[in-house]
């Protein structure tokens, strides 16, 4: 302090230099409680931008199918779980072996993550019982608490496909959809992606992450 002011005045000068700093700290202070406490909300709100981000495409209504353990199984199974659906059926020689095979990677990738599952239907009932699905499904190491395999009736499951997923007619079982379908915990549809194509994969398991 230059020695050249009066005493007094040094000393109301150091007093109001004092209470500055000592308010800018308590300032400082407060400025990071207040982020302490926006922070976490900020956040989540960044996370339900990018969950919403997708397009909803669509709502599954209720359907009640068969599994590869014979029991019943309706969307309310995936109620709360992020899953990806597929229609193949055992006994394809085109699209569908690659398809699976996809689908087995998707699982191995998320293997950490129980909330993701798979869901494949079968669009030849008359043949694909539960135990062929089953059988279909060891093949490719499937995680069967995870990956579900499913056949019914053929109307239920023609049902399923054009009404709920918004996939074409599979009156034929080999003229099906190649693609795979992402839905949400909440069983809308929020995107379409060809597993043929890379990137189209890339992104699926990106938009995944996304939902979480």
């Amino acid at each position: 302090m230059d020695k050249s002011f009066p005493r007094p005045f040094q000393k109301t000068l150091t007093r109001t230099l004092f209470c500055s700093q000592h308010s800018l700290s308590r300032r400082v202070t407060l400025l990071f409680l207040i982020l302490g406490i926006l922070l976490p909300f900020l956040l989540l709100q960044l996370k339900q931008y990018k969950k919403n981000a997708l397009p909803v495409l669509g709502q599954i209504s209720e359907f009640t199918l068969l599994g590869e353990d014979g029991k019943s199984f309706t969307e309310k199974n995936m109620l709360g779980k992020i899953w990806v659906a597929d229609f193949i059926f055992t006994t394809c020689a085109g699209p569908c072996p690659i398809m699976t095979q996809k689908m087995s990677e998707l699982m191995g990738e998320f293997s950490d993550t129980p909330q993701i599952q798979c869901v494949s239907v079968s669009v030849n009932p008359d043949y694909d019982t539960p135990d062929i699905l089953k059988k279909y499904g060891e093949k490719y190491k499937a995680n069967f608490s995870r990956w579900h395999f499913l056949t019914g009736q053929r109307k239920d499951i023609h049902r399923l496909s054009v009404e709920g997923f918004k996939l074409g007619s599979i009156d034929n079982p080999v003229f099906h959809s190649d693609r795979f379908v992402l839905m949400d915990s909440a069983l809308r549809i929020r995107g379409y992606y060809d597993v043929q194509d890379a990137e189209d994969f890339k992104k699926l398991k990106k938009d995944i992450h996304g939902l979480m």
